[in-house]
């Protein structure tokens, strides 16, 4: 869930958006994408570790795309 409310808001643009989409408040997914800022500023300090972080990401937001329903 916390990488998908990321996501959304990355998709979405707006954190009141992304709550919505899926299902949590808005101060909540507030804190969850400053809680991922921290870890990739903490990842980006070390390469292989933000290499290995950014692939999975990617791969997550995949299949988060390719499950996602049509309209």
């Amino acid at each position: 869930m916390n990488l998908r409310a990321f996501l959304r808001v990355a998709s979405l643009g707006t954190l009141a958006a992304a709550a919505a989409a899926v299902g949590m408040t808005q101060p909540s997914v507030s804190e969850l994408v400053k809680r991922f800022r921290i870890h990739l500023t903490t990842v980006s300090s070390h390469p292989k570790r933000a290499n290995k972080f950014l692939a999975q990401a990617s791969i997550r937001r995949e299949v988060a795309q390719r499950d996602r329903p049509s309209p």
